[in-house]
């Protein structure tokens, strides 16, 4: 009975785009944090909705989400994930969720966690989980044209390494980024290399990078429009980023990646791949920063991505990946609480 419920989405307004193509989406509300004054009269108007059911998505500053549930529904049934202080957050949330954090990628998560309070019928199934993404034909067009103008004579595709990430820490440096583009260039010449970064990002120097837009290797100027974003990923080879929302485009479209993450020790599953062909590097010693991941093993796996020589996600640091099922599953049409018993 699911299915005849209103899907509402609290959330910045940088996600408006997305947003607005996604039939799924009944009402969007602007509201990013308690701090975020000029929309609160947004969440006003979601109070005056009665909602059943709202589902927290922030796993972080889990006290600011909790208060911004009850305001927005005092009634409704506020689900978050698990924490190691459950006890101070039943105060906020009267569903807590069972599954530790960090042990499968979020779209199943955040599944698990609706299916522990509400009946569906028929049952949810993994293949719900894989993510999807809605992009109106005029915006492919729109980035289609501005490719076409970029790409060089003789280049039928590109790759898209991009640079920038949240913290400097994460990201892999200006350096590597144009040594890898002229091995990659040297090995694909009907490649281009589209070098992209975050709108105004502050931690590079986009001044260093190739600004010729007929050249092999060039800096990509990208807009605030995410839907923009997300039609020229869907357009790639393969994208080779630092950065989770990339990565995320880039399993919503099915393109292949590579992503550096930041820490071997801890990597964050909730935030890998997921039903995409994907690669995992990390630095060698946990706690260096990514510029430290070698050009060379950036390199090594590009081509096995782009020559087809892997087919695999990704949740290992290996070049041989596990026959671990928490993602071989992702597209089947398994149940997903024997899902959730299998890897609980």
């Amino acid at each position: 009975y699911w299915r005849d419920w209103s899907s509402d989405v609290c959330s910045s307004d940088l996600n408006d785009s997305l947003l607005r193509a996604d039939g799924g989406v009944d009402a969007h509300y602007r509201f990013e944090n308690r701090r975020d004054f000029k929309h609160w009269k947004s969440l006003r108007t979601a109070r005056k909705e009665g909602y059943e059911v709202i589902l927290n998505l922030h796993w972080t500053h889990q006290s600011d989400y909790g208060l911004i549930a009850n305001y927005a529904s005092p009634r409704a049934i506020k689900i978050t994930s698990d924490h190691e202080r459950r006890d101070k957050y039943r105060l906020l949330f009267n569903h807590i969720g069972r599954r530790p954090r960090n042990t499968t990628h979020l779209s199943i998560h955040s599944l698990e966690l609706l299916a522990e309070v509400v009946d569906f019928d028929p049952p949810l199934t993994l293949s719900e989980a894989g993510p999807r993404i809605v992009i109106p034909d005029e915006t492919v067009l729109r980035v289609t044209a501005q490719v076409r103008e970029h790409r060089p004579t003789g280049c039928a595709s590109y790759i898209i390494l991009h640079l920038q990430a949240g913290t400097a820490f994460r990201e892999w440096g200006n350096t590597n980024a144009l040594a890898l583009s002229k091995l990659l260039a040297d090995r694909y010449p009907n490649h281009a290399v589209f070098l992209t970064a975050a709108p105004r990002s502050e931690s590079l120097s986009i001044d260093e990078l190739p600004q010729d837009p007929t050249a092999h290797i060039q800096f990509f100027s990208t807009s605030r429009d995410l839907l923009e974003v997300a039609a020229l990923i869907k357009g790639a080879s393969l994208v080779i980023t630092p950065e989770t929302s990339i990565t995320h485009f880039a399993s919503a479209t099915n393109t292949p990646a590579v992503v550096l993450m930041s820490n071997r020790d801890r990597i964050p599953v909730e935030w890998l791949p997921i039903a995409n062909a994907a690669r995992i590097l990390a630095p060698a010693n946990a706690g260096d920063p990514v510029v430290t991941i070698p050009v060379a093993e950036v390199f090594e796996a590009a081509i096995s991505m782009l020559t087809g020589g892997w087919h695999e996600t990704q949740t290992n640091l290996d070049i041989q990946s596990p026959q671990d099922p928490l993602f071989q599953w992702s597209n089947g049409a398994l149940p997903l609480q024997s899902f959730s018993d299998a890897t609980n």
